[in-house]
């Protein structure tokens, strides 16, 4: 279904790995590697009359170590997933006049938003879906955040802010023909005190005469571009940025395509592995390590089909001569 439904290369290349094995390869090389721990662990514990050697408190570490650093990075791919899959949650957010609904127009091809010299005529969020090459923006203009005694105005800039902090991407709009005032430099703090939000700066309306102090807007933010809306000229410009952040960078079109389910089964893995290595820095009995690394075991074949405790058994069986 992921191929069927993809919307540009990326996304169908990722789903086309997923359709080869590549995740079941992946998740099946952490579960071989907790497979042979616990089947060491399971030996010397069932068989105690057995000559079975104690497994060391460093070579399961460096093993668990390993496996969860493997299940971190499949996890991560999630994020890339969601962002080609559903698209990248983008915010358009400045002071008013800067240019906001008209840069939303000209992504979206149409006029969404309705333009106007009168600060406060974004008074809602306009949302639209827009594509850029392999990239999908789910775009929100929203209202000119400043101070206001409008009570209505206020309500679409408290809902803005709001925005912000639950975005993938902000789009921070600054007007080239001014200088920089106390609303663009709230909107600067705004942004770097955000955490886990990428950030594009926007210099518009780059075709007048520049009074901008352009020199702070680079120092605050490390993606900068400028561009004239109105004129339609730099559409091209942002293209490049947002590759550069999420396709380019992180290698995404390598990644592997991992949804929400497959994301939580991994995590709970991951966080049981966590558990297992406290509990052996701790000095608690193997036994105890056992069950928790069980645990672990099985959110890893909850995803390959497979039943920990028959794996267990024959991974015992397969290297140990005991119960003769």
């Amino acid at each position: 279904m992921d191929i069927i439904s993809a919307e540009g290369k990326a996304f169908h290349r990722r789903a086309a790995n997923v359709k080869d094995g590549a995740l079941f390869r992946s998740i099946k090389a952490c579960s071989d590697k907790l497979l042979g721990l616990l089947g060491e662990l399971d030996a010397w514990v069932d068989y105690p009359d057995e000559d079975i050697p104690e497994v060391s408190p460093e070579n399961m570490n460096a093993v668990l170590t390993e496996t969860l650093s493997e299940i971190r990075k499949i996890s991560a791919g999630y994020d890339n997933t969601r962002i080609l899959k559903s698209g990248i949650d983008t915010v358009i957010a400045g002071k008013p006049n800067v240019g906001k609904s008209t840069l939303m127009n000209l992504l979206a091809g149409t006029e969404k938003s309705i333009v106007t010299d009168i600060p406060g005529t974004t008074r809602d969020i306009v949302e639209e879906s827009v594509r850029l090459g392999d990239i999908v923006l789910r775009l929100s203009d929203t209202a000119g955040l400043r101070e206001t005694e409008d009570i209505v105005e206020g309500v679409g800039i408290e809902k803005a802010r709001r925005r912000l902090e639950t975005a993938d991407l902000i789009i921070a709009v600054f007007d080239n023909s001014i200088p920089l005032d106390d609303d663009d430099m709230k909107l600067i703090e705004t942004c770097r005190n955000l955490s886990g939000v990428k950030v594009i700066a926007c210099i518009n309306k780059s075709d007048k005469e520049s009074l901008i102090e352009k020199d702070k807007i680079e120092a605050a933010f490390e993606n900068v571009i400028e561009i004239s809306a109105e004129n339609g000229m730099g559409k091209d410009k942002l293209q490049n940025v947002l590759y550069n952040m999420f396709i380019t960078d992180s290698n995404i079109y390598n990644d592997i395509s991992v949804n929400e389910r497959q994301k939580q089964c991994l995590d709970n893995a991951g966080k049981c592995i966590e558990e297992a290595m406290n509990a052996i820095s701790s000095g608690m009995t193997l036994d105890a390590v056992n069950i928790i690394l069980d645990e672990a075991q099985n959110h890893l074949l909850e995803l390959t089909g497979e039943r920990a405790t028959e794996a267990v058994v024959n991974e015992v069986f397969s290297h140990f001569c005991v119960g003769k």
